[in-house]
């Protein structure tokens, strides 16, 4: 072969070279169930033994849902010693006292033979619902090769529903090619059908669970509908696989005032065709604006430092995020910071406890026909997940047990304050 037909052909390979991404290897289902008042189903654990031998290195992702919220996942274990974690849950759902749903997840597992997945509950006896009479713990497991030997978990969502079509919530994709598994549980939902982009894995019981692989980081979430209305939980969860690519790798945020302008510096140690940074503000951890667009390195490997001053900053708290943009047009979003302006330190409300368990109270002079909103740091609001809220003498009470650990921003009219859930 000449030298040019050569070089020919190794340009053509280069072409068609594909990032490796997740497979489907199996997906079992286990449903326990008995009718009022023999118990059967109030045991501490529930099984699910998958149909296959799992392969050594895959991940596996568990969803269990049960009857009543004053029961709980306690542990998932599997025959072979591997070590999950809970992504989701405990979410409630369906009215009060009813259901529940959570998310586990094993990866780099043990394998070599048909595993059996094990949940153990605690708390009280599954409850009896008056409209059909039934206890239940049921299991979804689901195992995928082409996952990377470190830990795979990118992002999660959650959202509790009663209309359709309806979604998990979006969350922000860090990766290219990554895995988006998505899992719905309806209550009085007729069947459950899959996102028009996703495989479905399981519609047993008239539920779902569906995966896709996405090409580029972005927002996603698992897309779900129903021939009627009812109530269901949506869980979602993003996975990186062995051949997912990080277009920056973010060594560090900060946010920073000196003397009235406020200093935004970043760093980075990897950057794969990234064009540019545009800086964004906000106020209330919602509505953001662009004030500087900020030219890439295009690709690097090493520490690349930026800086940019905002010399006009708005009185009080300014928030701060970083939106990186690919040559291809592809983006991604950064978590939040955020700096107060010298010039106004005078708080209009008070937020007590914070860090919060639970119940969480602000103290202010709104109106009342002013609301309070709830943004997590990448800005989306998640306010539907504040299980309860009471107004006060003083403001409002809001139970965030439904959140998850992490901060968060609490928006009172036209205020907002950090808050940590613990």
């Amino acid at each position: 072969m000449s030298l040019k037909l050569f070089l020919l052909a190794f340009f053509i390979c280069i072409s068609v070279t594909n990032y490796g991404q997740a497979t489907h290897v199996q997906t079992h289902w286990t449903w326990n169930s008995t009718a009022s008042g023999s118990g059967t189903s109030s045991s501490l654990s529930h099984t699910n033994t998958f149909g296959s031998t799992s392969t050594t290195g895959n991940l596996i992702v568990v969803h269990v849902s049960y009857s009543g919220q004053v029961k709980n996942v306690s542990t998932v274990t599997d025959s072979k010693s591997n070590s999950y974690t809970k992504i989701n849950g405990p979410t409630n759902w369906g009215g009060v006292n009813y259901y529940r749903s959570e998310l586990w997840y094993a990866y780099n597992i043990s394998g070599g033979s048909n595993i059996t997945i094990t949940v153990t509950m605690s708390g009280s006896t599954p409850m009896t619902t008056s409209a059909d009479g039934l206890q239940f713990i049921q299991i979804f497991a689901s195992e995928f090769s082409g996952i990377g030997t470190s830990d795979p978990l990118d992002q999660s969502s959650v959202a509790i529903t009663s209309t359709r079509p309806f979604n998990s919530g979006s969350a922000i994709i860090n990766y290219s090619n990554e895995l988006v598994y998505g899992a719905a549980i309806g209550g009085t939902m007729p069947a459950i059908t899959r996102g028009s982009s996703f495989t479905s894995l399981s519609n047993q019981n008239n539920n779902r669970v569906e995966y896709k692989n996405v090409s580029s980081a972005g927002t996603y979430n698992a897309d779900f509908s129903s021939s009627g209305n009812g109530t269901a939980v949506a869980d979602m969860a993003t996975f990186i696989t062995s051949g997912s690519v990080l277009p920056i790798k973010l060594l560090n945020f900060y946010a920073s005032e000196n003397s009235g302008a406020i200093d935004l510096r970043w760093q980075t140690t990897t950057e794969i065709n990234n064009d540019y940074f545009e800086v964004l503000r906000s106020l209330d951890g919602m509505n953001w604006s662009v004030i500087a667009k900020i030219k890439g390195a295009g690709n690097s490997v090493g520490i690349k430092s930026y800086l940019f001053s905002d010399v006009s900053p708005t009185m009080g708290l300014n928030y701060y995020r970083l939106k990186q943009v690919d040559f291809d047009g592809n983006s991604t979003l950064s978590f939040v910071v955020d700096a107060q302006n010298s010039d106004a330190h005078s708080h209009a409300i008070t937020i007590v406890p914070n860090p919060v368990e639970d119940w969480l109270t602000i103290r202010n002079n709104l109106s009342d026909d002013q609301s309070v909103h709830v943004f997590n740091m990448l800005g989306e609001n998640v306010t539907y997940l504040i299980s309860e809220q009471t107004k006060t003498n003083f403001g409002f009470s809001l139970n965030l047990n439904l959140l998850p650990e992490g901060f968060y921003i609490v928006k009172a009219g036209q205020f907002s304050e950090k808050i940590l859930k613990k």
